[in-house]
């Protein structure tokens, strides 16, 4: 088959997208890979048209196509924050080409009437992100229990779009799971950005220490990262017992604003901590 052309809808309807590119895993005019086969101005509707013998599907064989767009900015005004983009395969021939013998015209979209969705969820646009890690330096091994036994030290790098803010009276939070094999001899913890304390006071019985920024804002310029640091009281832990902090991405586990606007952008701990954020084990 030769393709010829390929539709895309942002079925969102924001104006998200700069313009849209589209890369095929296999090309049969000699291009490389790594460049687009068709480029579509940005809209609501990418229809990405195709010069011939670009991309050839073979006979019982397949290529993967992708998709990728440069994210319009985010002005506060016309696009926001949180606004999604759900590019889909949205109608019966969005997907055509002809047969490279016949030269007969084959619709790809084999079941009339679907909405194919690249992918099951929308993406949403940020102005800006904090990225977490583990820090280099961070704990592991053997514990010594006292009243302020650090625990964990996690990176968090702002997003080069703008800064990121931790402010209470946004509503902002952090949530540091804490797994121990005696939970309950866990006592408060409190968070750090080198000498200075954040929020402290929140009991970790429960396996979760909350929080709030209460004492003071945690402010990460653009592109710049910072270090907190999480402290626990471990003094009634006894021999063989284990202590491991984590950042959890299921559930509401983080909240920030950007560049103190007063929001607080509180759904997406399954993006910014996927996989779970492991600091080291420590064990009496």
């Amino acid at each position: 088959i030769n393709l010829k052309e390929v539709k895309v809808t942002n079925s969102s309807s924001t104006p998200v997208v700069g313009n849209w590119y589209l890369y095929s895993s296999a090309r049969a005019d000699g291009g490389s890979i790594a460049d687009p086969v068709a480029v579509a101005a940005g809209d609501l509707i990418a229809d990405f048209t195709l010069a011939d013998n670009t991309v050839l599907v073979p006979a019982s064989g397949s290529v993967v196509l992708t998709v990728k767009v440069d994210v319009a900015l985010v002005d506060g005004v016309t696009v926001v924050s949180t606004m999604p983009l759900m590019p889909q395969i949205a109608a019966v021939g969005d997907i055509n080409g002809t047969g490279k013998s016949s030269g007969a015209t084959i619709n790809l979209s084999t079941t009339p009437g679907v909405v194919i969705p690249l992918g099951t969820v929308s993406h949403v646009v940020m102005g800006s992100r904090p990225f977490f890690s583990v820090a280099a330096t961070s704990p592991s091994g053997t514990l010594v229990p006292g009243v302020n036994s650090l625990i964990a030290i996690f990176n968090v790098k702002a997003d080069d779009a703008d800064d990121v803010t931790f402010v209470n009276g946004y509503g902002n939070i952090l949530n540091v799971n804490i797994s121990s094999s005696a939970i309950a001899s866990v006592g408060s913890c409190t968070i750090k950005e080198v000498a200075t304390t954040l929020d402290s006071g929140d009991a970790s019985a429960d396996g979760l220490a909350s929080f709030d920024f209460d004492l003071a804002n945690f402010v990460i310029a653009k592109g710049q990262t910072k270090q907190l640091s999480l402290i626990c009281d471990t003094s009634s832990l006894g021999v063989g017992d284990t202590i491991q902090a984590y950042l959890s991405d299921g559930g509401v586990n983080v909240g920030y604003s950007i560049n103190y606007d007063t929001a607080n952008y509180n759904g997406l701990s399954g993006i910014i901590f996927r996989g779970g954020i492991y600091a080291g084990a420590l064990k009496v």
